[in-house]
């Protein structure tokens, strides 16, 4: 394979990423990549920098003045450090935690929203379908689609939490980030996201790093893992050779729900 198309297969590349958060350091020379198609799961336990390492992918560390960033985050072979921030994240869709739809917009609104600012359609009607797809793709369109113009609030959290998914999906990204997105919802609304996760990597090649509180969530959705613990890695590699034969005493001892 050539080096033009191992970047284009290469969503994401971080190489020695160190993170500090006033004197302390968070997250300790990390390096893995991730490919169009391929899921990978972080997981560690709470306090092992997971989070932290989303946002110095995504650069909302810029918002932190005591926070410093040294090595590289490459997204579709460009160095998200050493560009304009919104640049780079129009190839990103962020789904945190808890669900943030945006409270004074309409449900269509939610979702059209960035598509217009960042000029991805040129007409009504495109906006319309784009819209339309997000939903369908978020399994939300038949649950909205009489109330397009209502408002967030009327949707329960798990609904609310697949609004959130379906706008990061409208601005559609080459890399998907999700933070522990169903640690906050009931267990048909996590397994809707689990499954319209694994549908866009595999339909329509998005690579996704999705932060999972649970061994058995990794084990489920994702192709590979990055298991983190105080900040550096212990493991990283295929999902199912992490799972059956993990190198390290941490890492077995996380699965078995120990740590």
């Amino acid at each position: 394979m050539t080096s033009t198309s191992l970047e284009l297969e290469r969503a994401l590349e971080v190489k020695g990423l160190n993170v500090w958060l006033g004197e302390k350091q968070i997250l300790h020379n990390i390096t893995f990549k991730v490919n169009r198609g391929e899921i990978l799961a972080i997981m560690g336990p709470s306090g092992s920098g997971k989070s932290t390492l989303l946002r110095a992918i995504s650069r909302l560390l810029d918002h932190r003045t005591d926070a410093r960033v040294r090595g590289e985050v490459l997204i579709n072979g460009i160095n998200v450090y050493t560009t304009n921030p919104y640049k780079a994240r129009k190839y990103i869709g962020i789904v945190f935690q808890n669900p943030n739809p945006f409270p004074h917009m309409t449900i269509y609104d939610n979702i059209a929203v960035g598509p217009k600012l960042h000029k991805l359609v040129r007409s009504k009607t495109e906006l319309d379908n784009l819209v339309r797809w997000a939903l369908k793709s978020a399994m939300l369109w038949d649950d909205v689609k009489e109330k397009l113009n209502s408002y967030p609030a009327e949707l329960s959290g798990g609904q609310q939490q697949r609004l959130c998914l379906a706008r990061a999906l409208a601005m559609r990204p080459k890399l998907l980030l999700l933070d522990e997105p169903t640690a906050n919802i009931d267990p048909v609304n996590a397994k809707k996201i689990e499954n319209i996760v694994k549908k866009m990597s595999r339909e329509e090649s998005v690579a996704v790093v999705i932060v999972t509180h649970t061994p058995a969530q990794a084990m489920r959705i994702s192709d590979k893992v990055l298991f983190l613990f105080n900040g550096k890695t212990i493991e990283y590699g295929p999902t199912q050779v992490v799972a059956s034969n993990p190198d390290h005493d941490l890492t077995q001892s996380f699965l078995r729900g120990e740590i």
